[in-house]
Formats: C-alpha cells, sequence, structure tokens
C-alpha cells in the first residue's frame, strides 16, 4: 500500500516541476537603422530585451516574413531552465540580451517589422536605398572589430565609446577627424572612414586602432544603439541604457 502511495504522488508532482512550456519575451526594444541601407548591403536589425532571471533561458528567435517579403513579424520565447534554487532571491535580476540579426541584401522599397514590447504590439518601418555602385560600401570603412562603452549610464552623463580593431598594411589610416556620428533617434551611427596614405612600399604589419569618440552628453532615459560600419560590409553593434541618476548627494 505504502509503494502505491509513493508512485501515485509522484506521478501528481512530476508533471508540476518538468513542464516547460514556451513564454513569449516582451523585448525592450527593437532597434532599426531607418534610412541608409542600400540594397547591396547586408540588413541588420538588433533586438533587445531582458530574461526574468538566470534560471531563464532563450527559447527560439523567429522572423516570419509576409507580404511578399516587406513585412516581418518578430517572435522570441523563453523557457525555464531546470535549476533548483531558482525560487531564492539572489535568482530573481533580470537579465539582458541583445541578438544582432542580419536579413542579408534586401530589395530597394520600404519594410515593416512587427513585434511585441513591454507596451504591447508595435511596428517599425524602414527604407532600403537603391545602390549607387556595385561596391560594398560607397566609403572604405576601417576594420573595427569591437566597441566598448558602460552598458549603464545616467541622464546628463557624456557617452564616451572606444573603437578597437586591427589595420593589416601601412597603407591605411584612421583619423579622429575622420570619423562621423549620424544620430537618429535612440541609433548611433558611426562611420569611421579609412584613409589610403599610399598605394606603393605596403607592408603587411598589424597595426592596432584605437579611437576614442565622443557622442556628447546624453539627455534622455532610454535603451541606445551604436552601430559602427567596417570593412568590407560589416558592423558592430553595441546597446546601452541610461536611466535617472540614483545619487542623492549624501555619499550613499
Amino acid at each position: 500500500m505504502k509503494t502505491c502511495c509513493i508512485i501515485l504522488l509522484a506521478s501528481m508532482i512530476i508533471p508540476q516541476v518538468f513542464a516547460n512550456t514556451a513564454t513569449e519575451v516582451a523585448l525592450n526594444d527593437l532597434f532599426i537603422i531607418q534610412e541608409g541601407y542600400d540594397s547591396n548591403d547586408e540588413v541588420e536589425i538588433t533586438l533587445y530585451g531582458s530574461l526574468p532571471s538566470p534560471c531563464y533561458k532563450i527559447d527560439k528567435m523567429n522572423i516570419t516574413p509576409t507580404n511578399r517579403n516587406t513585412s516581418f513579424t518578430i517572435s522570441v520565447t523563453m523557457k525555464k531552465k531546470r535549476l533548483r534554487g531558482c525560487e531564492q532571491t539572489i535568482y530573481k535580476a533580470p537579465v539582458n540580451f541583445s541578438k544582432v540579426i542580419s536579413l542579408g541584401e534586401l530589395a530597394a522599397g520600404n519594410y515593416s517589422f512587427k513585434y511585441l514590447s513591454k507596451e504591447g504590439q508595435k511596428s517599425k518601418s524602414m527604407t532600403v536605398a537603391v545602390a549607387q555602385s556595385d561596391s560594398i560600401d560607397e566609403s572604405l570603412y576601417a576594420p573595427i572589430s569591437n566597441a566598448f562603452i558602460p552598458e549603464l549610464m545616467y541622464k546628463g552623463e557624456n557617452a564616451v565609446v572606444v573603437l578597437t580593431g586591427i589595420f593589416h598594411t601601412n597603407c591605411l589610416s584612421l583619423d579622429s577627424n575622420d570619423i562621423e556620428v549620424i544620430t537618429k533617434d535612440n541609433i548611433f551611427i558611426i562611420l569611421p572612414k579609412s584613409k589610403l596614405t599610399s598605394i606603393q612600399n605596403c607592408n603587411d604589419k598589424k597595426y592596432p586602432i584605437r579611437e576614442i569618440v565622443n557622442l556628447g552628453t546624453i539627455s534622455k532615459k532610454g535603451n541606445y544603439l551604436i552601430h559602427i560600419r567596417s570593412l568590407n560590409g560589416g558592423s558592430v553593434n553595441q546597446v546601452f541604457q541610461v536611466e535617472d541618476s540614483d545619487f542623492n548627494g549624501s555619499g550613499m
């Protein structure tokens, strides 16, 4: 009789412990560069969201095209990990994530993107222009591979980003005066344009790229994206947050 009861009790508990259905994630933001892509560019969008705690993991990220591939529906789902102790207070802190998704080359035209946000369903749009040449980029960008900026800043702070990379020849150079910054809403587009210093006597030595770019004072709370164009159609993307300062002047 005891054995029977134990088996019956286990059969009642197991479905509750191991049931792990996927739940849709409401994104913090969807970063889309509304203008600036050509029909021979690799078009990218950046998803930015947060999971409730380290006890959760991303399940799937789906981008479904509709309306002759001019509209896209974005869906991100999460599942709970099978970890002990996930009900403890230490596991309650949210975990941010960002994901850059390449859509490849898109034909010239207008595109829309639907997604679930913290405020409900939202939609954003972008325009892809006709390429003016067969080259990957209209400019020769420096081979930037990393960008560093604090993930959390306060309103009124000066935003500074550090760009790093490697030149593999001494015939290219990058000067701070040749770095253009374009601000579009909550996106900073950084264009590090290289200079061709010579086409003769080039060597194959490596030369470091270390440039500091001042984005100015951030006066508005929110989520921001830094999008840096790089050599051969590549890019580097970093997300950071700006919050109200909680400094009360007491040093606490």
